[in-house]
């Protein structure tokens, strides 16, 4: 997968286990940041491939009712999961 180095970041608090995607960060046609089904954490980067967008689970569950800082960092094709 090729595109462009980021990092994103951001303080969470779940609150409970929501169905469908909840949003973090997005920019447009560019990337997004969500946790899915309530608590696993995934982002996904418009590539320049024919594959378009590249999506990946991180296999994170994020905590209920308590803050967590998480972090993604992307680079070269690998992806990093931070948190706390």
């Amino acid at each position: 997968v090729s595109g462009p180095a980021l990092t994103m970041a951001a303080w969470v608090y779940r609150t409970a286990n929501a169905s469908g995607e909840h949003q973090i960060f997005n920019k447009e046609n560019s990337y997004e940041w969500a946790i899915f089904n309530g608590n696993v954490l995934h982002w996904a980067i418009e590539t320049t491939d024919a594959f378009g967008w590249y999506w990946q689970t991180t296999g994170y569950t994020v905590p209920q009712n308590r803050w967590v800082h998480l972090a993604v960092v992307y680079g070269n094709g690998t992806v990093w999961t931070y948190a706390d």
